[in-house]
């Protein structure tokens, strides 16, 4: 393992308002994005204070502590899923940083990824960053569709939408007995993978083990399932994923998020679905500290939002990859770092021998 001159990581080991400091010296926390959380900063903070508490695999923030080659870096992960963890808040002044930091955050997923019965890691990306592409894309298309995938999203603002009810479709909450039908819609337009890495073929669909841990803490972390059916020929025309979590936990509020999947074979119920598995949705925060919903739908899908009066706020890659692929993501993760660490180290001893 890489090292600067003495152990490298350490974990929640900084209070939030430490962290917040860094992520602004770093540019993570840039003005547009302090503007939107300010409204809720204070109860961001109170919610951050009660999750790094918490430690791992529930929530744990690794930073690269002070060192001789002045690099600052910072990451976090936390137990997003049952059996699920994502990734997330990378930020390092230096590439060096964040490669180090983040190999030692997926050797702590291998270790114990039995142990904690880890099963698959999430993380969301801006397409852009090409620091993420290298990281991500190659793998994810080498390991193949069995063991990882890429989604495109778009991340918008939706305006809550009242309930409503229409003729033609029936809105119904997922269980039992309309769990196969969900899965055949949700297999048709996301894959395995997907359906793997988010438990949607679990029993505890609605996250009712993990919100008992998260509730200790005196946070929570839940979700609730909506699908939109057809009533003329019960063909399911669009699903809803609503997560319901302590806000702020992710600083794009991804974990209060709602993912709406629309049937791509059909046009003629799209609106009226996005429509009512939105308001169904929006049903869920009657006391939400944002003044909007935060919605990922398919890039397509874009206009619908609009028509919505919702506001499109940015472009994410989630990579998902299961348990499996964790050893050959951390040997593509290492020759990505070894290069550029000893190409690192040598500017920096030409710079103590010169000064």
């Amino acid at each position: 393992m890489y090292t600067i001159d003495k152990p490298l990581i350490e974990y929640n080991q900084m209070k939030i308002e430490q962290l917040l400091q860094l992520y602004e010296f770093l540019g993570f926390i840039y003005p547009e994005k302090r503007k939107r959380l300010d409204p809720v900063m204070t109860l961001i903070k109170e919610n951050w204070t009660k999750a790094l508490h918490a430690n791992y695999p529930l929530f744990w923030v690794g930073t690269i502590v002070e060192n001789d080659k002045n690099i600052v870096s910072t990451a976090t992960c936390w137990q997003y899923l049952n059996k699920g963890m994502l990734g997330q808040h990378l930020a390092s002044n230096h590439p060096v940083g964040s490669r180090l930091i983040f190999l030692n955050i997926l050797q702590k997923v291998i270790e114990n990824q039995l142990i904690n019965t880890i099963d698959s890691y999430q993380i969301y990306y801006r397409p852009q960053n090409k620091y993420s592409a290298r990281m991500f894309e190659p793998l994810s298309s080498r390991l193949g569709s069995d063991l990882s995938q890429i989604i495109f999203y778009t991340y918008c603002e939706v305006p809550f939408i009242k309930e409503f009810l229409v003729e033609e479709v029936e809105i119904s909450e997922v269980d039992e007995a309309n769990r196969q039908q969900f899965l055949e819609f949700v297999q048709m337009e996301r894959g395995e993978a997907y359906i793997k890495a988010q438990e949607l073929d679990s029993a505890d669909l609605t996250l009712e083990r993990l919100n008992k841990k998260f509730t200790m803490h005196g946070l929570q972390r839940k979700r609730s399932l909506f699908m939109a059916c057809s009533k003329k020929d019960s063909k399911v025309r669009g699903v809803i994923i609503s997560n319901q979590s302590s806000l702020g936990l992710n600083f794009s509020f991804l974990e209060n998020s709602s993912e709406l999947i629309l049937d791509k074979s059909s046009e003629k119920y799209h609106l009226t679905v996005a429509r009512l598995l939105l308001g169904k949705a929006s049903s869920l925060f009657p006391q939400f500290p944002l003044n909007y919903l935060p919605v990922l739908v398919d890039p397509v899908h874009c206009r619908l939002i609009e028509k919505l009066q919702g506001k499109v706020i940015r472009e994410y890659n989630l990579f998902i990859i299961l348990r499996g692929g964790y050893e050959s993501w951390y040997e593509h993760a290492d020759n990505l770092t070894r290069a550029i660490y000893q190409r690192f180290v040598g500017q920096s001893y030409e710079r103590s021998v010169t000064n």
